[in-house]
């Protein structure tokens, strides 16, 4: 079954939660803007401080599980849904329909519907910006071919790993080692 895995704990495995729904928010970007006296409008200095590169909010990522079952266990279901990843920060919070990548925030377990036989649990996840990629070598199974990205790496990546870096001094000149564009941030992926 698809679910979530907040850390260690696979909503559907480990909790019995069915995914029902994903709502998945853009982060909005940290706009500041100066208001000038005697002037129509304002100033936007979003990316003065940083080289035009524009810094994000933390985003909200919504999910909806149901579960089956009467009004006792509906409510231990969510007891033990409380217990297990309210108010917890996870440094890994992966789709299984997306396994590629991964989150990192703080979940909370924010409303429990009940009906006769059947309840909803809504979890809202505050997390960075960004949705990381594993780093590893990406895999052909969860890989899609309409939305993933292969990782590649470029030669301007290998001059700051300590294995290539004596290597590939030696081979370029310091001309060239010099022009070459700064190094690719393996820290996050750059992906929405």
């Amino acid at each position: 079954m698809t679910g979530v895995r907040f850390g260690t704990i696979h909503s559907y495995d480990d909790l019995g939660l069915a995914l029902c729904g994903v709502e998945i928010t853009p982060p909005e970007p940290k706009v500041y803007r100066i208001s000038v006296a005697a002037a129509d409008g304002d100033i936007d200095i979003t990316g003065a401080l940083t080289d035009g590169d524009v810094k994000y909010e933390r985003r909200i990522l919504t999910v909806e599980f149901a579960m089956l079952g009467d009004d006792r266990d509906i409510h231990n279901k969510y007891s033990e849904v409380m217990n297990a990843i309210h108010g917890m920060e996870f440094s890994e919070i992966v789709f299984d329909d997306d396994a590629n990548y991964f989150y990192t925030g703080r979940v909370s377990a924010t409303a429990l519907n009940s009906e006769p036989l059947k309840g909803t649990i809504i979890v809202q996840c505050t997390v960075d910006p960004y949705k990381y990629d594993w780093g590893d070598d990406w895999l052909w199974d969860p890989f899609s071919f309409e939305t993933g990205v292969i990782p590649t790496v470029s030669p301007c990546s290998a001059r700051y790993s300590s294995a290539f870096s004596m290597q590939f001094v030696s081979l370029y000149t310091a001309s060239l080692y010099t022009s070459l564009p700064p190094p690719i941030n393996s820290a996050h992926s750059g992906i929405f």
